[in-house]
């Protein structure tokens, strides 16, 4: 009887984890929710980034050995979060054409005191290379007035944020 309870309450712990699980999908999620727009923000990891600079205060800015999935999440009121291949975020980009907003977050010198850096920037032409786990995108600084050229060529650690898409479907 108590081998038979074990197992009537794992088969319950796991059917209420199905129920309570993530949709499949973000369009899914937004079928449920009666959505047809939602604003996303999304977040890149990479062992490295290399800075190179382009005229008018812009760089291009190479994250290397890029994580396959990106995640991306919702803002208040409706709440979720989730991972999408870099070719779906591309995908998902392309509907868009416009520069977005970015933090730029990594490490100067590895393990280093006082060695992190961050800078907010715009980015576009987002360009991907699933060979080499490559992503590139033109980086641009915002702050014109108190605007110093990035001087380091890279950064290791890399984190990149980028600010609200509004994504809509049918």
């Amino acid at each position: 009887m108590t081998k038979l309870r074990s197992i009537l309450g794992i088969a319950i712990f796991l059917l209420m984890g199905v129920a309570n699980a993530q949709p499949s999908s973000l369009q899914q999620y937004m079928q449920e929710h009666h959505d047809k727009t939602i604003g996303l923000l999304f977040m890149h990891q990479a062992k490295q980034a290399l800075i190179k600079p382009l005229p008018h205060s812009c760089y291009r800015l190479t994250l290397l050995h890029t994580k396959p999935n990106i995640l991306y999440f919702s803002n208040r009121p409706k709440r979720f979060a989730s991972y999408m291949s870099i070719e779906q975020f591309i995908k998902f980009w392309s509907h868009s054409q416009q520069a977005h907003n970015a933090v730029l977050q990594g490490e100067r010198k590895l393990n280093q005191p006082d060695s992190s850096f961050s800078r907010v920037v715009t980015i576009a032409n987002p360009r991907y290379n699933a060979g080499q786990s490559t992503l590139t995108y033109k980086a641009c600084i915002t702050d014109k007035q108190t605007e110093s050229r990035i001087k380091i060529k890279s950064l290791s650690n890399v984190t990149l944020f980028v600010d609200d898409f509004q994504y809509g479907y049918g």
